[in-house]
């Protein structure tokens, strides 16, 4: 899925999320370099986030080095994004074809899963645009530079959870 977004008037990015399972076919590879080839022929400006399962950490990625040098983005994410009690491992992933519009690339140590999220800030950030009609989408967020931990799972535990089963309509949730 692709989102085209408009950081500011007549200069455009494209976005990508992407998610390769660990035990993926090398076909994989193909298909990702036919749909980036694809979304580089709407738009030089490219920006990719997601789980690659491909290990960054390790000496020998040769091969992926150059596969994604060749098609001209930079990987900016260089804190590991998954933390166990055996292993290290940086497998979530942002490419850039434009490294330098890229201002701040975050990895918090914490998680609701088993790897940590991923961010960044794309340099004059400020419009969201969906297809090229009058409608717009928001983007709310929080800013975790603050964080509090204790806070957090202290407040968590006040909250009467046990009463989300009783709720049929999922907007009632909110």
């Amino acid at each position: 899925m692709w989102f085209k977004i408009f950081p500011k008037r007549n200069q455009s990015v494209l976005l990508c999320f992407v998610y390769r399972p660990p035990n993926s076919q090398t076909s994989w590879y193909d298909n990702f370099e036919k749909e980036f080839i694809n979304a580089h022929s709407i738009n030089d400006n490219i920006l990719l986030m997601g789980d690659f399962n491909i290990d960054y950490m390790k000496t020998l990625l040769i091969r992926w080095s150059n596969f994604i040098s060749t098609l001209g983005l930079h990987q900016m994410v260089i804190d590991p994004t998954r933390v166990t009690s055996t292993s290290v491992t940086l497998i979530d992933h942002i490419y850039s074809t434009n490294p330098t519009n890229i201002i701040d690339v975050t990895v918090p140590s914490y998680a609701p899963s088993d790897h940590y999220p991923i961010s960044c800030t794309v340099n004059r950030f400020t419009k969201l645009i969906k297809n090229k009609s009058s409608s717009h989408l928001e983007i709310q967020y929080r800013n975790f530079k603050t964080f509090n931990e204790e806070l957090f799972l202290n407040n968590l535990s006040k909250q009467p959870l046990n009463v989300i089963h009783e709720i049929s309509d999922q907007n009632d949730l909110i």
